[in-house]
């Protein structure tokens, strides 16, 4: 009997119907009748018949698609009171499986289509965190209806995604492409249409959603648009990239290092963090063929200049571009969206400098570096000079060459000296609260009783995390993770990865090799997992602060009571004093 068999249908990567962890032959109509069945629960016979055969002799062939599966497999699928239910003894197996769901049932009919569609938007949308499920409800309740909603975003964010969640939240239907005389929510996204094509405007959608291109200049469309749309009826929209703790869901059970290297590189883009996952690697096939494709909608001199500082993650200065022979085509590509002036050009979006720099044959990256190494000779910049010859197929050492014209801090990552920081042997006694005082910058976030520090490539203003004063001497306990994704271990952004400031006093954590005296304070090895106890007096402002790049950490810290009889262990100490508030930063400009 059926109902003693087990079935399976899995709910991800091909769909099939499995006994025995073997997948039977199964003819398409019925087997989408046992997926619709176990997703939707009991059907009307009519309602089913209509969406998998609409034409008049539905009825007919969904009563010999009930017969082929009660002969060929003794499925007999419940019929009561003109309801069909899924066979007792099948189970969907929702288990994440390679692959996306329902593959392979698509084409049936255009309904059953547009149903595979709404399903897979709901299953993704169930998977989001209780935190992107409210802001979308936020954001649904002070957008237009009916209006036009323009969704602006790098490569890789889920324009079409954040579009399918606000239809549903105001429970609009949602279509995709221009069809004239569609209703509720229409979306569209390159290619575009012409604006020719929209005809007259009272024949228009409620809700108009248009994702602008993130490179390029402003369609056509859009700008006719825009003529059209009343102000208080058009709403322009960034979307926004994930948080850490929301891309969880996407992140499963990474180690924290690969969760964060992947987080880091795809910026919190959620369909190309996905794709990222998906693929197990930092640049899938399929975000390098996109970016190739809209390179190649330039100029055939600006698309070469641009594959040219593609190989160069640091700024471009416009003395360095002269001398790389680039500087003619960069205004060209600012324009275009490509590139961004900041004291020096650089990538708007870090992902599309990694995409074309992975697609470089061999022979002309090495070319392209070794441009790059002579013009940062010149400019007097040894260290990054090294780098790019070594990028080049060079045997030089870049951190053989980190003393000659260089800050302290690079030449101090490769440096043995034998120093040891003062330290002291303490006894560590009760645990003292720890209050926050602020949070502020880019790439801090509080989890569960820690923080997570996460800077992306160029990430902006610098983040501090600052403590309330202790009231009495104490040992402050700073432990976690530490990871640097940055060329050369971080040496080439000439800033350590996290500060601690006691005070006046400074620890700076690196991927150093030994301790160093650093100017302003100690360098400390730190690269994987790392624990330091630092000796604080009463009185002394506490932060941690980073303003580097590519930086993940998880930290831990806690205060305990200075307590002769307590737990023996070393602390360290600098000349701590009750120094400015670590909430000011020096008036020069960088912070650690």
């Amino acid at each position: 009997m059926a109902e003693l068999t087990s079935y399976y249908l899995p709910l991800y990567g091909a769909a099939r119907l499995e006994r025995g962890g073997e997948a039977l032959s199964l003819r398409r109509k019925p087997l989408a009748m046992l997926y619709y069945l176990a997703l939707e629960g009991a059907t009307r016979r009519e309602q089913l018949a209509e969406l998998l055969w609409p034409h008049g002799k539905g009825a007919v062939n969904l009563r010999a698609g009930i017969y082929y599966l009660r002969k060929k497999f003794g499925l007999r699928l419940a019929a009561r009171a003109g309801l069909l239910t899924l066979p007792a003894g099948v189970a969907l197996d929702i288990s994440r499986q390679s692959g996306g769901a329902l593959e392979g049932l698509e084409g049936i009919t255009p309904d059953f289509d547009a149903w595979i569609t709404r399903k897979r938007f709901e299953l993704e949308y169930q998977q989001q965190p209780r935190l992107l499920r409210s802001a979308v409800r936020r954001l649904a309740a002070g957008l237009p209806v009916p209006g036009l909603w323009i969704l602006a975003g790098p490569i890789g964010t889920g324009k079409r995604r954040l579009a399918r969640a606000l239809a549903d939240e105001l429970e609009l239907p949602f279509r995709e492409g221009w069809r004239p005389g569609d209703a509720g929510i229409v979306y569209l996204e390159e290619p575009l249409p012409a604006f020719e094509e929209l005809g007259r405007p009272r024949d228009w959608p409620r809700v108009l959603v248009v994702a602008r291109p993130a490179l390029g200049e402003e369609p056509g469309l859009l700008l006719g648009l825009r003529a059209v749309y009343p102000a208080e009826r058009t709403r322009f929209l960034q979307v926004p990239g994930l948080g850490f703790a929301e891309a969880a869901g996407l992140l499963g059970d990474l180690p924290f290092a690969d969760a964060a290297r992947y987080y880091l590189r795809s910026h919190g883009r959620d369909e190309l963090l996905e794709e990222m996952v998906r693929a197990g690697h930092e640049m899938p096939l399929k975000y390098r063929a996109i970016y190739r494709i809209e390179s190649r909608r330039l100029r055939r001199r600006s698309r070469l200049a641009l594959e040219h500082i593609s190989v160069c993650p640091e700024q471009i200065s416009p003395e360095l571009a002269r001398r790389m022979g680039s500087e003619e085509d960069l205004e060209e590509l600012e324009r275009r969206g490509w590139l961004v002036y900041d004291r020096g050009w650089r990538f708007a979006d870090p992902v599309a400098r990694r995409a074309l720099e992975y697609d470089l044959p061999g022979g002309l990256k090495a070319r392209y570096h070794q441009r790059a190494a002579t013009a940062w000779e010149e400019a007097g910049k040894p260290l990054l000079a090294a780098w790019h010859r070594q990028q080049a197929g060079g045997m030089e050492d870049p951190a053989a060459v980190t003393g000659r014209g260089d800050e302290p801090y690079p030449a101090a990552l490769f440096e043995a000296t034998g120093e040891e920081p003062p330290n002291s042997r303490v006894g560590r006694g009760r645990l003292m609260p720890l209050l926050e005082s602020a949070r502020r910058g880019v790439g801090l976030e509080a989890q569960e009783g820690s923080w997570l520090l996460l800077r992306p490539e160029f990430a902006g203003e610098a983040a501090w995390l600052e403590f309330e004063a202790l009231e009495s001497d104490a040992v402050l306990h700073v432990s976690g993770e530490l990871h640097v994704f940055a060329p050369l271990a971080g040496a080439l952004q000439g800033r350590p990865p996290l500060a601690v400031h006691l005070g006046e006093g400074r620890f700076f954590l690196a991927p150093a090799r030994a301790p160093h005296r650093l100017p302003e304070g100690w360098l400390l090895p730190a690269s994987g997992r790392f624990a330091y106890s630092f000796l604080v007096p009463a009185g002394v402002p506490l932060a941690l602060v980073s303003a580097a790049s590519e930086v993940a950490a998880k930290l831990e810290i806690s205060a305990y009571e200075l307590s002769p009889g307590g737990e023996e262990g070393r602390a360290l100490k600098a000349g701590l004093s009750r120094g400015p508030a670590p909430g000011t930063p020096p008036a020069s400009a960088d912070p650690s």
